[in-house]
């Protein structure tokens, strides 16, 4: 299997890497229903109301301190706003994802295997501030932030060798191998020396910079019509809650094939392929249960779950795992169509649950 890892992009994994508050209770029984295709992607579901759209909107502020909310705000005279804004469209609307930039090119003043090695294990996320630029030579001699008495660089490379939650870069992407680890290491031991490697490489593509799109072009239309079939990427959980009915699930969420689908798009039939794909969940008493997504992506349990637990997806030999573990079953309430991201605590859910 290929092991994936994400910084989410500023951290993450793909299933609920925001931890959602909220306990895992046994199962009620729910009703069956018809899944109407429509021919235009995007289009809303009549008959019902989506519970899980966030009203738009945004806030501003004044003030001379840093700003680490994750609601849309400006930050105040001599501070900033350090938290990446993350908008969702207006009640009845679509939803506006706001993407990393696009990939600047390195400096070129760094030897070329260490120069390849940020290309394609770091710069995925380290091309901005946060979470800290790992471009150039000047980038790895500046002073940790986490750890002033070393240098980036030193930091970098103990986060690559640590074998816990630490290590970078984190899930879904793919690890430094031995021998990058290793030239990596030399060069710092030799004290770092700028060298010229001549035109500078590109740095790895974000996996989660990509557009919205509907990838099967069809969607639920039957509003709160209940069905297993409804409403693919809304928070099941939550809105069951608030409406006193539908099933008690234990865990719900939507499979997607890309990491940007808007809420009532219909996502990965899993039922459509021989090897289709399932959901794993690993609980705190290392039960393990296997969810497979139906012909709209949806996937659930309605039996009690130890806390916390580990997910991933697993499809054709690959998978996708969580990078820590999880407290709510609510996954599609964190794993929205622009993401949910916050710099506490390193955790993010950048996007859908997709495939990997």
């Amino acid at each position: 299997m290929r092991r994936l890892t994400d910084l989410a992009i500023l951290s993450t994994l793909a299933l609920c890497s925001v931890r959602c508050t909220g306990s895992l209770e046994a199962p009620g029984n729910g009703q069956g229903g018809a899944n109407n295709a429509s021919a235009s992607a995007g289009t809303s579901g009549s008959g019902g109301t989506n519970t899980n759209v966030s009203s738009g909107g945004s806030s501003t502020g004044t003030g001379t301190g840093s700003n680490p909310s994750t609601t849309p705000s400006t930050g105040g005279t001599g501070g900033e706003a350090t938290t990446p804004v993350v908008s969702l469209g207006g009640s009845g609307g679509s939803s506006a994802v706001s993407n990393p930039p696009a990939n600047p090119m390195a400096a070129g003043d760094l030897p070329c295997e260490v120069q390849t090695l940020l290309a394609t294990r770091c710069q995925a996320c380290h091309i901005q501030t946060p979470p800290g630029k790992m471009l150039s030579h000047d980038d790895l001699m500046q002073a940790s932030k986490s750890d002033p008495t070393k240098t980036v660089g030193q930091v970098a490379l103990l986060r690559m060798q640590a074998t816990d939650i630490t290590h970078m870069p984190p899930n879904p992407m793919p690890a430094a191998t031995a021998d990058e680890i290793a030239a990596f290491s030399a060069w710092l031991d030799q004290g770092a020396p700028a060298s010229a490697c001549g035109a500078p490489s590109a740095p790895a593509m974000n996996p989660y910079d990509t557009p919205t799109v509907c990838t099967s072009n069809t969607n639920w239309t039957g509003g709160n019509h209940e069905s297993p079939l409804m409403r693919p990427g809304g928070a099941c959980i939550s809105c069951h809650t608030m409406s006193n009915e539908g099933p008690a699930f234990s865990l719900a969420g939507t499979l997607f094939p890309t990491p940007h689908e808007p809420n009532d798009c219909n996502g990965f039939d899993a039922t459509s392929t021989t090897d289709g794909a399932q959901i794993v969940i690993t609980d705190a008493n290392g039960m393990e249960y296997t969810l497979t997504p139906n012909a709209v992506g949806n996937f659930s349990h309605q039996g009690a779950v130890a806390l916390p637990y580990n997910a991933k997806v697993v499809y054709q030999g690959r998978e996708r795992a969580m990078l820590a573990t999880q407290d709510s079953g609510d996954c599609n309430s964190c794993h929205t169509e622009a993401g949910t991201t916050t710099l506490m605590g390193g955790a993010n859910a950048p996007g859908r649950i997709f495939l990997p």
